[in-house]
C-alpha cells in the first residue's frame, strides 16, 4: 500500500473571475497561499491574448513582467485549458486578467489553483 503525500500531490481547487461585457479587465482573484497552475477559457472568449495585472494590496495594480523585462502574455483561444508552472505567479497576491480585445459578452474564466503550503 502506498502512502499518499499531499506535499507531492497537492489538491487543486478552482475559482472564477469575470470579464464584463464591453470590457477587457477581469474581476480580481485573491491568490493568498495559492499558486495559479491552470486557466480554463470559456467557449465564447473573443480575445486572442491575455496579459496580467498583479497587486500586493488589492488597490494598486501593475502589469506583470518577467526578469528579462518582457510583459507576461499568453496566446489563448476559446474552450482550452492552459497550464502554468506553479512558480509563475508565486509572488502575486491579487491577480487580474486582461483580454487583448473587448469582450462582446460576460466571460467567466476558471482558474485552477494549488496550495503553496
Amino acid at each position: 500500500m502506498t502512502n499518499f503525500n499531499p506535499v507531492l500531490f497537492p489538491v487543486t481547487t478552482t475559482q472564477q473571475v469575470t470579464i464584463s461585457s464591453g470590457q477587457t479587465n477581469s474581476s480580481v482573484c485573491d491568490l493568498q497561499d495559492l499558486a495559479l497552475v491552470g486557466l480554463i477559457m470559456p467557449i465564447a472568449f473573443t480575445g486572442t491574448t491575455i496579459t496580467f495585472l498583479g497587486s500586493p494590496d488589492d488597490i494598486n495594480f501593475y502589469p506583470l513582467y518577467n526578469t528579462a523585462g518582457t510583459q507576461l502574455s499568453i496566446t489563448v483561444s476559446p474552450d482550452i485549458w492552459i497550464e502554468f508552472t506553479p512558480g509563475d505567479f508565486a509572488a502575486v497576491r491579487y491577480l487580474s486578467f486582461v483580454s487583448g480585445s473587448t469582450e462582446g459578452g460576460e466571460r467567466t474564466l476558471t482558474l485552477v489553483t494549488r496550495s503553496l503550503m
